[in-house]
Formats: C-alpha cells, sequence, structure tokens
C-alpha cells in the first residue's frame, strides 16, 4: 500500500509529464498502481476520512441543512466514528471547512442539532452559544424546566398575595429564595 507522500508524489509527476513507467520504477510499485492513483481510484488518508465523512451527509441545496445520517449522541447532534478518532460531526465539519475550532464552541445558527452544513455553523464562545439559546427562547425556563414546581397562574397568585414569604413557600413547597426571586421578578420574567 502507497504512503500519502507517495500517493501526492506520483501526482506530482503525472502533472509534470512523467511516463507512468519510469513513475512506477522510481516508487517501486506496478504500472497498474501508478494509472490507479492517476484516475484517482487511489486517495490519501484524508482523501479516505473526508469521503467517509460526506458519505454520511444528506446534501439537500447549498444554503438548506445538511443532516447527518450516521449515529447521534443523546441530544441529537452527529458523531462521526472512525477507527482512529471520534468526534462530533458538526465539528468535524468546521474542520474540513478549513475553520479551527480549538477551544471554541461550534453553533448552530439553524438550530438543527443534526446539520452539518459549514455555511449553518459559526465558531464562538460558550456565553455566545447561551446568547443564542436565550435570544431563540430555547431556554428551560418555566413550565418548560421539568423540575419547575410553579407555573404562570401560581406565580400570578403569588405576586399578587400579601402572604409573607415563608407561608407562601411552605403552600407550594419551594424555598423561600424562590418566592422572593418571583415576588421581585427575577424569574418568571416572562410572566405578567
Amino acid at each position: 500500500m502507497l504512503t500519502d507522500k507517495q500517493i501526492i508524489g506520483i501526482r506530482a509527476m503525472q502533472n509534470r509529464g512523467f511516463a507512468s513507467r519510469s513513475v512506477a520504477v522510481k516508487f517501486d510499485c506496478s504500472h497498474v498502481t501508478v494509472c490507479r492513483v492517476w484516475r484517482g481510484e487511489t486517495r490519501t488518508y484524508q482523501e479516505r476520512l473526508e469521503h467517509r465523512y460526506w458519505s454520511k451527509v444528506k446534501k439537500t441545496g447549498l444554503n438548506n441543512c445538511w443532516n447527518w445520517l450516521g449515529g447521534l449522541d443523546n441530544g441529537g447532534y452527529g458523531v462521526f466514528n472512525h477507527p482512529l478518532l471520534t468526534r462530533s460531526a458538526h465539528r468535524f465539519a468546521i474542520i474540513l471547512d478549513g475553520r479551527n475550532p480549538k477551544r471554541k464552541v461550534v453553533r448552530h445558527s439553524c438550530n438543527n442539532p443534526q446539520c452539518v452544513n459549514p455555511r449553518h455553523l459559526l465558531l464562538g464562545t460558550h456565553a455566545d452559544n447561551v446568547a443564542d439559546r436565550v435570544a431563540q427562547d430555547r431556554s428551560a425556563t418555566g413550565v418548560k424546566n421539568g423540575r419547575a414546581k410553579l407555573n404562570p397562574s401560581k406565580v400570578q397568585v403569588i405576586r399578587k398575595s400579601k402572604e409573607s414569604i415563608i407561608l407562601l413557600a411552605r403552600r407550594y413547597k419551594v424555598d423561600c429564595k424562590t418566592i422572593k426571586k418571583v415576588k421581585l421578578r427575577q424569574t418568571w420574567k416572562h410572566v405578567i
């Protein structure tokens, strides 16, 4: 099997007009092997990796979401498994696009965790990602939070109530700080 360096060298000699038999002698391989490289049938490791990656993507148009068809993690994000690496599919798409995601968060402008279209992927900080989530109303606030003990109608009653914070906390089985934050509109801000 040829190394990546040999494949690149054989391609370079083709571009310079060398005969396949002389290239075969130089790289100590068969004439047939050289011809396979020249026809594009032999790929470098990087090319094989990219080919394997893109074979798991459904491209539906330049500006549409390109959904990952391979395995998904618990959050619905694509996972690219290869014998030498396992990586989030959207992070790998950024790398293939020539951007370096090191110490960065890869954000989806389309809010589709399966999307790997580099046009929909942005690099940013964790704070940027949280700001996106809040701006697009995807945060688990209010009743969307599975652990919430209050709901909008209870919040309205608490805010109108003249009872002490301690009594309200006991009635609704929450901490006194929770009642105080509701009354000060630090939480449940979306409830009028």
